[in-house]
């Protein structure tokens, strides 16, 4: 599921500001000598659908967050708020999620862990319960992750927190083998834009652990790739977007590049334009990039750099 949320709260807005910017600075060491920082090392627990979890500590109860780079805030569900006693806000304005889903409350924590990492009057939105998958009690996202770099060890099962790396040197410390080094682009909603290839074509990709599968916009793959809808080679699912019937369709590429590492075979499903961003919902990206094919790959995100690095998955 693609979770983009298209609505903000001010006041919510506002809240995660204040309270950012005081949380979790004291699990910043600085370093001595000019070497990559590590703060926490978490186990990635693996879904049917291939999204990841990791055991996030609030007010002192352990829960799994599925971590969600294509998310704005990080959420709790209702249930789960319930059982840590946190107390229920209105949000003043209106939030919706994807799919036009209201979210009309937040809670903040007392205290929030990330491995040794902790913050405490963290916001978090308060999110229906089928908006989650896989028995996830929430979510991660960027507005906790951007004040870290963050690795993703799929091949390893661990999630790896960094303070900010400052080192000319780049971070990639788990191989000696060749490695991709991206700029990319961080949204004011933070999320990741990059440029890639697919099937020799350029597209801007936004990097989404938090969706199951990749999709694109149809229009645009037509304008690239000379298609019509009538293409033989493009398969026809039924699906519904908003709770409206919507065409969509799959196509298996051969490649897709993110600067020398390559994502073979990606299958990805094509959305029309007013699906796949009439709501602004995956900002300027042509194409969201799931969980399916980030996990083919070894991932490092600088967001305070704004530099992404690439292995293969299985690099050591």
């Amino acid at each position: 599921m693609v979770r983009f949320a298209l609505i903000r709260s001010a006041r919510l807005v506002a809240l995660v500001a204040i309270a950012l910017g005081i949380a979790m600075t004291d699990a910043l060491p600085a370093a001595t000598t000019c070497s990559l920082v590590q703060l926490a090392s978490l186990p990635l627990e693996t879904h049917p659908d291939g999204e990841v979890s990791v055991p996030v500590s609030v007010n002192g109860k352990t829960v799994l967050l599925t971590i969600d780079t294509g998310s704005i805030y990080s959420s709790i569900s209702f249930s789960a708020a319930r059982a840590l006693g946190l107390t229920l806000q209105i949000n003043e304005g209106e939030f919706k999620f994807a799919n036009n889903v209201p979210i009309f409350f937040h809670t903040q924590t007392d205290i929030l862990n990330l491995g040794p990492a902790s913050g405490q009057g963290l916001p978090l939105l308060i999110v229906p319960g089928h908006i989650l998958e896989n028995g996830a009690a929430g979510l991660l996202g960027p507005d906790i992750m951007k004040q870290f770099d963050v690795e993703f060890d799929f091949a390893g099962g661990k999630f790896n927190v960094f303070s900010p790396n400052a080192c000319p040197a780049s971070p990639v410390y788990w191989t000696h083998q060749p490695f991709s080094e991206v700029p990319m682009k961080v949204d004011r909603e933070w999320h990741i834009m990059v440029p890639a290839l697919l099937d020799g074509r350029a597209v801007t990709a936004a990097l989404d652990t938090g969706a199951s599968r990749s999709f694109m916009n149809f229009d645009v793959a037509k304008a690239l790739f000379g298609w019509r809808e009538n293409d033989p080679n493009l398969k026809s699912l039924v699906a519904e977007v908003n709770g409206t019937p919507a065409r969509i369709y799959r196509y298996r590429f051969s490649s897709l590049v993110i600067n020398g590492i390559t994502i073979a075979s990606p299958a990805i499903e094509m959305m029309p334009q007013n699906n796949f961003g009439g709501n602004g919902e995956a900002g300027s990206a042509q194409m969201v990039l799931g969980i399916g094919a980030l996990r083919q790959m070894h991932l490092y995100i600088g967001y305070k750099a704004q530099m992404l690095y690439l292995t293969a998955a299985e690099a050591r």
